[in-house]
């Protein structure tokens, strides 16, 4: 139920713009895309990017990587926090400097940092191109198929399988899964259709 906040998961890579690794992905609703909600003007995220720690424990793990490497600066120091390649959009978004040593960094500019790290802003501008997708959305209601043949309801002999299928699964091996196991299903019973 989209409308409620609960969300789907689809895998999107959302990092592009950053030109942050592939691995970089999340799930993010399907429900909320543009094409299928022309009534949302804009889409932004909010990541967490420290989810294991709330406020007080991440201001605490600041507090004492700041003082064990109080030598470094402070881009260095958040190579401990993030993956490279994110460090400069943090810079950027913070205002704060790379090379600045973490001694000088205030309680109010540590206050900012967190701040990012908690609620790391993204607006979703669009899809990747087809080639670089990694799974298909929609497709034939399951409805519309014997789940025991995987034969269309409407068409005799008509056998639907994996990724025509209207189902989604997060990313990991469960689509490849759906398509081997729906696929089996239907070559079973359209030799056993062929036979009869």
């Amino acid at each position: 139920d989209t409308s409620s906040g609960h969300w789907d998961s689809t895998s999107v890579n959302v990092w592009g713009e950053y030109d942050c690794p592939s691995d970089g992905t999340i799930n993010i609703t399907y429900g909320y895309s543009k094409d299928h909600r022309p009534d949302l003007k804009q889409i932004e995220l909010s990541l967490d990017l420290k989810p294991a720690l709330d406020d007080k424990k991440l201001d605490a793990r600041l507090i004492r990587d700041f003082t064990s490497r109080a030598k470094e600066p402070l881009t260095s120091v958040l190579r401990g926090l993030l993956p490279p390649e994110i460090i400069p959009v943090c810079l950027q978004e913070t205002c704060l400097n790379a090379d600045r040593s973490v001694t000088d960094i205030t309680a109010s500019e540590r206050k900012k940092l967190r701040f990012w790290l908690k609620n790391f802003r993204i607006k979703v501008t669009g899809y990747r191109s087809f080639p670089e997708a990694i799974i298909t959305a929609g497709g034939i209601n399951t409805k519309e198929i014997n789940p025991k043949t995987m034969e269309s309801r409407f068409t005799k002999g008509l056998f639907i399988v994996g990724e025509l299928l209207d189902i989604q699964a997060d990313t990991g091996g469960f689509n490849l899964q759906a398509a081997f196991s729906t696929g089996w299903v239907a070559g079973e019973s359209a030799a056993r259709l062929v036979k009869s």
